[in-house]
């Protein structure tokens, strides 16, 4: 629990994400950026702003680093489009566009080979990064605001407005296991670099 170091943003976080090899952190900020900085010395390497289209209040929110770490995912903004961007992760030059939810994407989760996304049209949406395309989602996968991919792309994790937590193979969407815990309720999930622990 020893603080090691403190990593001055820009603005206020709203969300953040590491590199897979630990060395970067990507962050969505209040400015309506996403931005790379180094975790030794806490250095700004890119910076990415989507701009609004209109006057109301605007910052990204969603972010998910890739586990190829080629791309970083971050969700438009309030005042913008509906589509999710795709960022080179060297770079944070805009390479690309999922287009397919009718309402804000919220919260992306990244897969090894795949990208799952959730937003405020009540939808969970898989996508090909590479391919930006979406794709069929596996049978058994409901929407939820509260859904997190394992790293390993194996399994997904979602909780239903019960409080229980699904656990569900993502190839074909077979339910593994639930957990339930009485009068707990969830607002995040996060799976362990190894897909072996969830918290």
């Amino acid at each position: 629990g020893k603080e090691l170091r403190r990593l001055k943003l820009k603005s206020r976080l709203i969300r953040l994400a590491f590199s897979p090899d630990s060395r970067r952190i990507v962050t969505t900020e209040r400015d309506i950026a996403a931005r790379l900085y180094a975790v030794d010395s806490g250095e700004a390497i890119w910076s990415y702003e989507i701009q609004p289209t209109n006057k109301s209040e605007s910052y990204l929110s969603a972010v998910a680093y890739c586990p190829d770490a080629n791309f970083i995912a971050v969700g438009a903004p309030i005042g913008s489009d509906e589509s999710i961007r795709l960022l080179d992760a060297v770079t944070g030059k805009e390479v690309g566009k999922l287009v397919g939810h009718t309402w804000k994407p919220w919260s992306l989760a990244a897969g090894r080979s795949v990208l799952y996304s959730s937003g405020w049209d009540g939808a969970v949406r898989r996508w090909d990064v590479g391919d930006r395309r979406q794709l069929p989602l596996p049978e058994g996968i409901r929407a939820t605001e509260v859904v997190a991919a394992s790293p390993d792309g194996q399994m997904l994790a979602y909780s239903d407005d019960s409080g229980t937590i699904h656990l569900v193979r993502a190839k074909d969407g077979t339910e593994l296991r639930t957990v339930e815990l009485p009068g707990a309720a969830y607002s995040q999930l996060a799976f362990s670099p190894d897909s072996q622990q969830l918290a």
